[in-house]
């Protein structure tokens, strides 16, 4: 069974208890009490005034967040529970959305699924391990499972949404993005799966008027009560996660422990120069041996630099016998090659096609 609270009263009742005993309740404490005390709700109120797919003003989100359904599933009144689990989402849904309240006692933790945080208004501390991201309005975090971390309001007009994802529905709706063959895929799929880690991806975005509708409609869609939400929401989010991907994968910002700043950069340095980038140039542009380089690639991403190389490289050359008529010879120069035949042989070695039958091929939408 579901119990509800509106997002108002639980911060109310979460600024009385700081009140009266000049100390912050945890989430999963208050729900406890409130549960205890009899004051949830076992009805959850409808939104009805507004409905999914109209563009919001900032001020009507932020009426809605007041009246906003705080879902409570009783799997999280058992006990004296204090970790945080897939136990916390509703019943029948993937994702769990819901506003981060201010006076909640903050200390670092890790939970079994994916956490997406959107910075709407203000500022906050994002704090993993030993790294501290001061995030501002507009931008986007999303925390790997079993990542220690800790939002911090840097002030009381602050919020963040926060979008939270059970693991298995991750795998399985952004399989397609993280299983390309580009660098943050790879990425993606070798860093924020491995569980020795603290991991996370930031989105340095600006305050992007199409992804603010989105997490709107994300979180109005998220408290819908009809078989079809769940999907809904789903789909938004690959929505959503995809046009980060698109439009902000060079503002990303790496974390993992151990090698936060130094591969991160690596990265970024290789994503601005791989059409002529070397393992020597990478290796003494940061000052370490070309062996060590070569490790923290292998290690990172699960592929050696020169195969990155090509990849990326195999990519846009794609991109280009697909969506240009540009000529083979100007594509193989635009890709780092030299010469048409090597850049020939080695599409060729990857794909079992020549440049000039892929594209014939891929004209006739035969790929």
């Amino acid at each position: 069974m579901d119990y509800y609270i509106s997002g108002a009263d639980f911060q109310k009742e979460l600024n009385n208890y700081y009140n009266d005993f000049q100390e912050k309740s945890t989430f999963i404490e208050l729900a406890n009490n409130l549960y205890i005390k009899e004051l949830l709700l076992t009805k959850q109120p409808n939104l009805k005034k507004y409905k999914v797919g109209t563009q919001l003003t900032d001020e009507e989100f932020e009426n809605i967040l007041e009246d906003y359904p705080l879902i409570l599933p009783d799997t999280i009144f058992t006990g004296k529970k204090t970790a945080i689990n897939e136990d916390i989402f509703p019943r029948e849904k993937d994702c769990f959305i819901i506003q981060h309240f201010h006076n909640v006692k903050s200390f670092l933790h890790i939970h079994d699924f994916f956490e997406m945080n959107y910075l709407y208004k203000g500022k906050c501390k994002m704090n993993f391990e030993d790294d501290v991201v001061i995030m501002n309005e507009g931008e986007f975090c999303i925390i790997a499972p079993n990542s220690k971390h800790q939002i911090e309001y840097i002030d009381d007009k602050s919020k963040v949404i926060s979008i939270l994802v059970r693991k298995s529905t991750f795998e399985k709706t952004f399989f397609g993005l993280i299983s390309q063959k580009n660098l943050l895929a790879h990425f993606f799929k070798n860093i924020l799966y491995d569980k020795g880690r603290s991991n996370y991806l930031v989105f340095y975005t600006i305050k992007e008027s199409y992804i603010r509708d989105l997490i709107k409609n994300i979180m109005l869609e998220n408290c819908n009560l009809d078989e079809y939400s769940n999907s809904v929401c789903i789909g938004w989010l690959h929505i959503l996660f995809s046009l980060l991907l698109r439009n902000y994968s060079d503002t990303i910002d790496l974390y993992f422990k151990n090698s936060i700043s130094i591969f991160s950069m690596m990265l970024q340095y290789v994503q601005s120069n791989y059409t002529t980038v070397t393992l020597r140039e990478v290796s003494n542009f940061f000052s370490y041996s070309e062996t060590y380089t070569s490790i923290l690639f292998k290690k990172n991403l699960g592929y050696t630099f020169s195969d990155l190389i090509k990849q990326m490289r195999m990519n846009d050359a794609k991109n280009y016998l697909i969506n240009s008529d540009l000529k083979i010879s100007k594509i193989a120069l635009k890709c780092g090659y030299k010469s048409t035949d090597h850049f020939s042989r080695m599409f060729r070695s990857e794909y079992n096609i020549s440049p000039q039958s892929f594209r014939k091929k891929a004209k006739h939408k035969d790929i």
